[in-house]
């Protein structure tokens, strides 16, 4: 299946260095650890920040308030629960 336009443009926002800043503090602000099962990866792993609420034109100017740390499965869990 193709991606939007807007999916796109969103892709091409999460590869801006002021967004892997706020994913850094948003991970070590949850202790690098899923917040929906606690899990802790190794560090062949990879955690993903989580959008609660898009309230801002970009992914780094998000209030923290609203992005958690979650693992991949946790992650496809919401999305799909959204759905």
């Amino acid at each position: 299946m193709a991606l939007t336009h807007r999916q796109l443009w969103y892709q091409r926002q999460l590869k801006d260095p002021r967004w892997a800043e706020l994913r850094l503090t948003i991970l070590s602000r949850d202790n690098w650890e899923c917040q929906s099962c606690k899990w802790h990866p190794d560090r062949f792993s990879m955690l993903q920040v989580h959008h609660t609420k898009y309230t801002a034109r970009f992914p780094w100017e998000e209030n923290p308030d609203n992005l958690v740390t979650l693992c991949f499965l946790c992650h496809e869990r919401t999305h799909a629960k959204a759905a």
